[in-house]
């Protein structure tokens, strides 16, 4: 399947999984936020080892914090579209990476060790830079947890880090205000 057509697949999936899971639909609303939130989303890239790495960006204000997250092994940042959008609304500017191997990455699949996601960070961490400033956290899931929370420590990379548990959706709605409160207190 081309990138185009596992973007699509994976937009029918969100929306499949708001229609289905009371506490999605909870949180999100109505399955149509899906493409909204798509909508919402751009994509934009940064060279690592000389393949490009995926980024998916949720804008708000330039003066808003900023959190990057990092995804999981085996998934798309996409999977965590509601999650990153609901956060932007809420006042945070979202850098979502893909890690090597894994999501629209480019390069050979599955492909990403610890060593790895630590070596591309601080590309990651320039680009939001670039695009806003330096008041940065960082969090992920599954090894962009690990990644995240160790990351947190050095101030060359983040302010502050948060691991968030794989499969959370279920706990969404209380989640966000948690996640919220935790960048807001550490960045300040």
């Amino acid at each position: 399947m081309d990138t185009e057509g596992r973007k699509e697949y994976i937009r029918k999936t969100l929306r499949l999984f708001v229609e289905n899971m009371p506490s999605l639909r909870k949180a999100v609303g109505a399955p149509e936020r899906v493409d909204e939130f798509l909508n919402k989303m751009r994509e934009d890239s940064v060279i690592w080892k000389g393949l490009r790495l995926h980024l998916e960006i949720y804008e708000t204000s330039p003066a808003d914090p900023v959190l990057i997250f990092h995804g999981g092994i085996g998934t798309y940042v996409r999977f965590y579209l509601w999650f990153l959008a609901l956060l932007c609304e809420r006042g945070f500017n979202i850098i979502a990476v893909d890690c090597p191997g894994h999501g629209f990455f480019q390069g050979r699949p599955g492909d990403c060790t610890v060593e790895d996601a630590a070596d591309f960070t601080p590309l990651v961490m320039a680009k939001a830079r670039e695009l806003f400033h330096d008041r940065i956290g960082m969090m992920g899931s599954s090894l962009g947890g690990i990644v995240s929370y160790f990351g947190g420590y050095r101030p060359e990379r983040s302010y502050s880090g948060v691991s968030i548990p794989v499969f959370f959706h279920e706990h969404l709605p209380e989640s966000l205000p948690v996640v919220e409160e935790w960048f807001r207190g550490t960045m300040a």
